[in-house]
């Protein structure tokens, strides 16, 4: 069974268009993640090598991810 040339190509051209939409995804996802290493790199500079404390450092990423859930239940 032979498919159209128009239904090939128009496959074809949507295939393109996801590709390009997911590359720009990634590379925005890139991007924040270099931010958020530099911010890192920056708070280590600022500690000077002082030891990490991991569970004040959990518990703020816990209110930081609590903060937008709140946000939504209001509305």
């Amino acid at each position: 069974m032979d498919i159209p040339d128009w239904l090939r190509y128009l496959l074809l051209g949507a295939g393109a268009v996801v590709s390009l939409v997911c590359v720009g995804f990634v590379v925005r996802s890139i991007k924040r993640l270099n931010a958020g290493i530099q911010e890192f790199e920056k708070e280590l500079e600022a500690r000077q090598g002082a030891p990490l404390d991991p569970y004040s450092a959990l518990a703020e990423i816990y209110s930081d991810q609590a903060k937008p859930k709140r946000r939504d239940r209001r509305r």
